[in-house]
C-alpha cells in the first residue's frame, strides 16, 4: 500500500550508514539519539580506514574515544600500535578547540595552523593520495553551548580545508542539541555545511507513519538542496579561478562599507599590492590626498550604489606611491532579497594608450631618476641630521656635562665645610646639590636621546626597552614591548629610522592621545621589518585623518618627515584610527636594511 508522497510503507526502517565508499572524499554530518548508535557508525567509518592502513584522526570527549578504542579492539584492531606508530590519532575536542578559539571564535590562522599541520604528517602515510579518515565533534561541543555562530563558521573552515586537502570527514551532532527543531532553522543551517546528511537513527520511534514520511520528506530536500549548493559551489569555484588567473584587468570586491574583501593577480600586478596586505583596507586607498579630501572616493561608491553601475576614468595611485591613468566600472551587489552587500569594482591601467606610448616612456624614465636622485639627497640629508646630532649630543655631555660635574662637586665641598661648622646655608646648599644632580642626569638623558649610543653599538633590540623605560618614568604612561624571537640586527639607517618613528609616535601618545598605555611590537613578517605602535586613547580626529588612506594626510609634521624618512628606505608609515585608539605602523623591506643595500 502506498500514502499520497508515494513511499511504501514496509520500506521506511532504520537505514544503513550510508558513508562515502573507500577512497572519496566528503564531510558528512551524522545525527544521533543515542551514544551507541554513533560508536557503531564509527567503528565502521574509522574502522575500516586503519583495516585498509590508512590514517585516521578522532578528535571527540574522552568517553567517546575510549568506548570507540574498545569497539576497535573488539573488531580485531590493535588500536595501541596505531597509536604509537600516529596512523591512529587522539585529540580531545575541548583542548583541541582551545588551540585556535579566539573571542568566542575560531581563528582562520590558527585553525589552519593546528589543523593543517596534523593533515600534513598524515597525509603522508595515506595510500595513493587517498583521503584522511576525521571524525569530530568540536563543532557539536560549541553548539551544545550555544554558541551556534562559532560552530558554522567552524564548519566553513573544514569545507575551506578540504578544498586543497583530500579528506573524509564526519561530523557527530546529539539531536538533543536541536530542541527547536520543529520549525527546522537550525537543522537546516547545519545541514547546508554539509555535502552528505545522514539521518539520525530509530525512525521507527517516530510516533506514526506521516510523521515518518515527513521526515524522510524534509531529509530528501534537504538532499536536493545540498547537491544544488554543491554545484554553486563547483561554479564558484570555476569563476573565482577564472577571475584570479585574469592579468589584464583589476578585479576586486567591496563590502557594504568600502573594504576590500577579494583581490585577483591581475589587481597584484596594476596596482602593486599583494593579497596579503590590501584585504581589509578602504577603496580610498587608491586615490590622491586631494581627492580624498574632497571626498571623491565615497562619491564615487555612493554613485554605483543609487544608479546600480558607475563607469569613471581617472587618476589613481598604486602601492609605489606611482599615478596611473585608470578606467574603472564599480557595480553594486545585492543579495536574492534585494539588500545591498557591497560593490565589485573592474579596472584598466590605460595611461600609455591616453597620454601616447612613446613620451610617456621618457617621460616616467626622467620622473623615475629625478625621484632616485631626490630620494638619495634626502637621506643623504637625515644621515647629515644624524650626525649633527651625535655631534651636539657629545658636545653637551662632554662640556656642559663636565662644567655641571665640576660644579657638583664644589658645591659638595662647600656643604661638608658649612656641615662643619653648622652654617644656616646648609640645606640651600643641598638644594642646590640637587638642583645640579637633576641637572645632570637631564644633560645625560638629552645628549642620549639627540643620539643613543646603544643604538649603533648594539642595535635596536636592547635600545627600545633602555628608551621605553625612560619613557614610562617620564610620562607615567605603561609601555609592553614584543620583539621577534627572530629579529636580526639591520642597517644604522634603518635602525635609526626605526627608533625616530618610535620617539615620534610615543611623543603623540603622551601629548595628544589621553591613552595610559601603549603597546610596541618589533617584528620580521613577510620578508619586511614592521614597527608597530598601539594606544587605546581617543583617536585621531576625522577632520585630520581619512581612515583607510593608511597615510599621515594632515597629521603634523612630526610624522610626514617619519613618512619621507621610510620612503627613502623603500618603506612606508600607516595610520589607522578609531574611537578606541590608533595604531601607527612602520614597515621597511628586509631587503632595504641590509649594510649593503643602504650605503648603495
Amino acid at each position: 500500500m502506498e500514502n499520497n508522497l508515494g513511499h511504501q510503507s514496509a520500506a521506511i526502517v532504520d537505514p544503513p550508514i550510508p558513508f562515502p565508499a573507500d577512497g572519496q572524499p566528503g564531510h558528512m554530518v551524522l545525527f544521533y539519539r543515542h551514544d551507541d548508535y554513533l560508536l557503531d557508525a564509527l567503528s565502521e567509518f574509522i574502522g575500516n580506514a586503519l583495516r585498509s592502513g590508512d590514517p585516521a584522526v578522532v578528535v571527540a570527549t574522552q568517553e567517546h574515544r575510549d568506548d570507540l578504542a574498545d569497539r576497535l579492539y573488539r573488531r580485531g584492531i590493535d588500536v595501541g600500535e596505531l597509536l604509537q606508530n600516529e596512523v591512529y590519532i587522539e585529540l580531545d575536542a575541548a583542548e583541541t578547540l582551545k588551540e585556535f578559539m579566539v573571542d568566542g571564535m575560531p581563528d582562520a590562522e590558527r585553525f589552519k595552523s593546528t589543523v593543517g599541520s596534523l593533515l600534513e604528517r598524515t597525509r603522508k602515510i595515506a595510500r595513493n593520495g587517498k583521503p584522511v579518515t576525521i571524525y569530530g565533534e568540536m563543532v557539536a561541543l560549541l553548539w551544545k553551548d550555544g554558541m551556534e555562530s562559532a560552530a558554522l563558521c567552524l564548519e566553513e573552515y573544514w569545507n575551506g580545508l578540504g578544498e586543497t586537502n583530500p579528506i573524509s570527514l564526519c561530523c557527530g551532532y546529539p539531536l538533543k542539541s536541536f530542541p527547536g527543531m520543529n520549525n527546522g532553522d537550525s537543522f537546516r543551517r547545519v545541514c547546508a555545511k554539509h555535502a552528505v546528511v545522514i539521518p539520525a537513527e530509530g525512525f521507527s520511534l517516530l510516533g506514526g507513519m506521516d510523521e515518518r514520511l515527513r521526515s524522510v520528506a524534509c531529509l530528501q530536500q534537504e538532499s536536493q538542496a545540498l547537491e544544488t549548493e554543491a554545484q554553486l559551489r563547483r561554479g564558484e569555484a570555476i569563476y573565482r579561478n577564472l577571475v584570479e588567473s585574469v592579468q589584464e584587468y583589476a578585479i576586486f570586491a567591496l563590502n557594504s562599507q568600502g573594504l576590500i574583501s577579494t583581490w585577483n593577480a591581475g589587481a597584484a600586478r596594476i596596482l602593486g599590492f599583494e593579497e596579503a596586505e590590501i584585504l581589509g583596507r578602504h577603496f580610498s586607498c587608491f586615490f590622491t590626498e586631494e581627492d580624498i579630501l574632497s571626498g571623491k572616493p565615497e562619491w564615487e561608491l555612493q554613485a554605483a550604489r543609487s544608479q546600480g553601475r558607475f563607469e569613471v576614468e581617472g587618476w589613481r595611485l598604486r602601492k609605489d606611491g606611482w599615478k596611473f591613468y585608470t578606467t574603472m566600472v564599480l557595480t553594486a551587489l545585492r543579495d536574492e532579497a534585494g539588500a545591498f552587500i557591497g560593490y565589485a569594482v573592474g579596472a584598466q591601467d590605460i595611461t600609455e594608450q591616453t597620454i601616447g606610448r612613446e613620451p610617456l616612456g621618457e617621460i616616467r624614465e626622467n620622473i623615475l631618476e629625478s625621484e632616485k636622485s631626490l630620494r638619495q639627497f634626502s637621506l643623504l640629508v637625515m644621515r647629515r641630521q644624524e650626525e649633527e646630532r651625535r655631534r651636539v649630543g657629545e658636545d653637551l655631555l662632554d662640556s656642559l656635562g663636565q662644567y655641571l660635574s665640576v660644579l657638583n662637586m664644589k658645591l659638595d665641598s662647600m656643604r661638608t665645610f658649612a656641615e662643619e661648622r653648622e652654617s644656616k646655608g646648609n640645606e640651600e646648599m643641598a638644594q642646590c646639590l640637587n638642583l645640579v644632580e637633576e641637572s645632570i642626569k637631564e644633560v645625560r638623558a638629552i645628549s642620549y636621546l639627540l643620539y643613543p649610543p646603544l643604538l649603533e653599538e648594539v642595535g635596536l633590540r636592547p635600545t627600545i626597552p633602555w628608551y621605553l623605560e625612560g619613557f614610562t618614568k617620564r610620562s607615567g604612561i605603561k609601555t609592553s614591548f614584543k620583539i621577534s624571537p627572530d629579529f636580526r640586527r639591520i642597517s644604522n639607517d634603518a635602525s635609526v629610522a626605526i627608533f625616530r618613528v618610535l620617539q615620534e609616535a610615543l611623543s603623540n601618545v603622551q601629548k595628544h592621545s589621553g591613552s595610559t598605555t601603549a603597546d610596541i611590537q618589533l617584528l620580521t613578517r613577510n620578508n619586511c621589518v614592521l614597527l608597530i605602535i598601539s594606544d587605546a586613547g581617543k583617536g585621531i580626529p576625522s577632520e585630520l585623518f581619512t581612515p583607510g588612506n593608511g597615510g599621515p594626510s594632515r597629521l603634523g609634521m612630526g610624522l610626514r618627515g617619519m613618512s619621507e624618512r621610510l620612503r627613502c628606505l623603500g618603506g612606508r608609515l600607516e595610520i589607522t584610527s578609531s574611537g578606541k585608539g590608533a595604531t601607527i605602523t612602520a614597515t621597511i623591506p628586509l631587503a632595504c636594511c641590509s649594510p649593503v643595500a643602504m650605503s648603495a
